[in-house]
């Protein structure tokens, strides 16, 4: 073997071990630059209480749009659905967005769609990270139950116990069969 040869063999060599080590610590090297992620404080928890309906969304009306959604599910499991424009049919909007191919894809891939929900009694727990700059933060939020298909969301604050804040929010069920699957990678 010729000293180019090796040379050329060395070098090839070492940039196929310089690129090992650094797909090898992507994920340290992330955790320690950006930070972690906020975990969730509440637990998976099976919901088989009627005290909520789940075969549909919940949703929260206000300046003639959805400002927020949910899928509630009976593994404890819930899923972001977003809001919608302002349209004179906001919920026939947020339903072409959920039966659309890329939401569902979304969904797989984009840790911000979900979290979990509690419920104890009357109150409801909802938690989940929010779409901001990483590390993603996550929010608890607390309400009450109304009845089987509304609640009433009464304060919102980091799951690390900070940034407290009083809100009213109401949310209505809405009937919806093809409900996006539960599945996911984030929530253990």
């Amino acid at each position: 073997m010729t000293k180019s040869m090796f040379t050329y063999l060395a070098s090839v060599f070492l940039i196929f071990l310089s690129l090992g080590c650094i797909f090898c610590c992507t994920k340290k090297l992330k955790k320690t630059v950006i930070g972690e992620d906020d975990s969730l404080i509440l637990s998976p928890t099976v919901y088989k209480g009627t005290e909520l309906k789940l075969s549909g969304y919940y949703y929260s009306l206000g300046n003639k749009r959805i400002q927020q959604s949910y899928f509630l599910y009976n593994n404890g499991c819930l899923i972001c659905g977003g809001g919608s424009d302002e349209s004179a049919n906001p919920n026939a909007f947020l339903e072409n967005v959920f039966t659309s191919n890329s939401f569902d894809a979304n969904i797989k891939k984009t840790k911000s769609y979900w979290g979990l929900f509690k419920i104890e009694g009357s109150k409801i727990f909802l938690e989940h990270w929010y779409p901001t700059e990483p590390p993603l933060k996550s929010a608890l939020k607390e309400g009450v139950i109304l009845n089987d298909t509304t609640f009433k969301i009464m304060s919102i604050q980091r799951s690390n116990g900070s940034e407290f804040k009083e809100i009213t929010e109401f949310y209505s069920f809405r009937q919806f069969k093809q409900k996006p699957d539960s599945t996911n990678s984030f929530i253990k």
